[in-house]
């Protein structure tokens, strides 16, 4: 744990904070645990790591601004190969084996002690998070009519395109899908994301909503400020009640999306929207569809 914080906080001192994450198949779903503890432990002071689970090309892993981490099985051969192929374009790697999926407690220990490590190298406490609650109180205030605010102005996906193509170097898109999240769906999205990235040259990120509030959401506020974010809503035929509440479980997701949208914009960074409709079989299609046309023509 010592020595993976030590090198987490020596990449971002070295300007490489956009971290690549690498996992066998048999421990994949440990990198979404990696990522929310990543992100919202070192995202603030403008400071912060931006953890990367969607597929890249050799190519773009090895830009100035990324560092590559794998973690998996010695069996494993494609993913240290990939690891090579990396390496030889003179990007920093860290191969972790986890040889038995009963080693994971194990992993859960060593990089929640490398957060702590790295959090002191980078000069900040890893255990607070002070830009959550701003997009709790943004949903609290729509939710209530008497103090609802006036929605920030949305831009169009072609508008996305162009500010993405004229972005700085370190700059990243976080899409932000307020949507069903399956697990065909996720991979479906990551794979869009790795396309869209290799083609922009730069990191796409896919975060689900609402619950990526409460993980990449501090990054995308408090750490550096080089985020593009598309906010993607869709409306659904179905709804459910909440118990003394006013308002519904649709209600209460459309309000968390407008209220993060509301955050993200005072901050000065690019933030766009997207609504999407019709049958929820095909909103990975529609929004696959869109972005391609939009941000790969």
């Amino acid at each position: 744990g010592l020595a993976l914080g030590l090198w987490l906080g020596e990449q971002w001192q070295a300007g490489r904070g956009q971290l690549q994450l690498r996992l066998s198949p048999g421990i994949a779903p440990l990198g979404a645990w990696i990522e929310q503890l990543v992100a919202e432990s070192t995202g603030k002071q403008g400071k912060g790591l931006l953890p990367l689970l969607a597929p890249a090309s050799s190519e773009r892993a090895g830009g100035a601004h990324g560092a590559w981490l794998a973690v998996g099985s010695a069996r494993d051969g494609a993913l240290w190969q990939q690891c090579d192929q990396v390496e030889k374009v003179g990007t920093p790697v860290l191969r972790l084996l986890v040889e038995d999926p009963r080693d994971l407690a194990g992993e859960f220990f060593r990089w929640e002690f490398a957060i702590a490590t790295a959090g002191a190298v980078m000069g900040l406490n890893p255990f607070n998070e002070p830009d959550v609650n701003a997009s709790k109180e943004a949903t609290r205030k729509l939710l209530s009519p008497s103090k609802a605010p006036s929605a920030p102005v949305a831009g169009s996906l072609a508008e996305l395109g162009a500010s993405l193509r004229a972005a700085p170097a370190g700059s990243y898109l976080a899409v932000l899908a307020f949507l069903p999240a399956d697990r065909e769906a996720m991979a479906r999205l990551q794979g869009l994301a790795g396309e869209l990235g290799d083609c922009l040259n730069l990191p796409v990120t896919v975060n689900v909503g609402p619950r990526y509030l409460h993980s990449s959401g501090q990054l995308h506020k408090g750490g550096p400020q080089k985020g593009h974010f598309l906010v993607v809503t869709a409306t659904t035929g179905w709804d459910l009640a909440i118990p003394g509440e006013a308002y519904s479980f649709a209600e209460l997701n459309v309000a968390q999306a407008a209220g993060d949208f509301a955050v993200l914009a005072a901050t000065g960074q690019p933030v766009f929207r997207l609504a999407l409709d019709g049958d929820p079989a095909g909103w990975v299609d529609s929004l696959s569809d869109q972005l391609r046309a939009a941000l790969l023509t």
